[in-house]
């Protein structure tokens, strides 16, 4: 809670004030990938509840940069229509994703699957980023 408020401040209020969005968004998405790592391997109870307050509070530091991106990447005609792209894709997730969760536990008896499965979807998502941050800059400079 308290740590996430704080991720959440200081993330967006760094990213605003240097207006590097990329890394501000990359990084926490590194940190709930290697958290969600652990999670999925750690057996002790302690590693599992530090990987999780990693998770949520990196989550959270991601919410503080994260309407940064639309606003850099899109010209501004566009960008009504992208952050109604990205919330419609959000709320599919939303939907889909508990369900494949509860196949995926209900078919191996573990919640493992889910968790072994999450990491890669905040590499993939870091990439994207990594991708859209390097056309901004081009865009930018030419």
């Amino acid at each position: 809670g308290v740590t996430g408020a704080m991720a959440m401040i200081f993330n967006g209020w760094h990213a605003d004030r240097t207006g590097e969005w990329t890394l501000h968004l990359v990084v926490p998405l590194l940190l709930m990938a290697a958290a969600f790592t652990a999670m999925s391997q750690a057996t002790a109870p302690l590693i599992v509840i530090a990987a999780y307050g990693v998770a949520l509070t990196s989550n959270a530091g991601l919410m503080g940069a994260f309407w940064i991106a639309p606003g850099s990447i899109l010209h501004p005609r566009t960008a009504a229509v992208g952050i109604a792209a990205i919330n419609a894709i959000g709320q599919l997730g939303s939907f889909i994703m508990p369900s494949l969760w509860g196949y995926a536990k209900d078919q191996t008896g573990s919640v493992h699957a889910g968790l072994t499965a999450l990491p890669f979807v905040f590499l993939i998502s870091a990439g994207i980023f990594l991708v859209l941050g390097r056309g901004a800059r081009r865009a930018a400079t030419a």
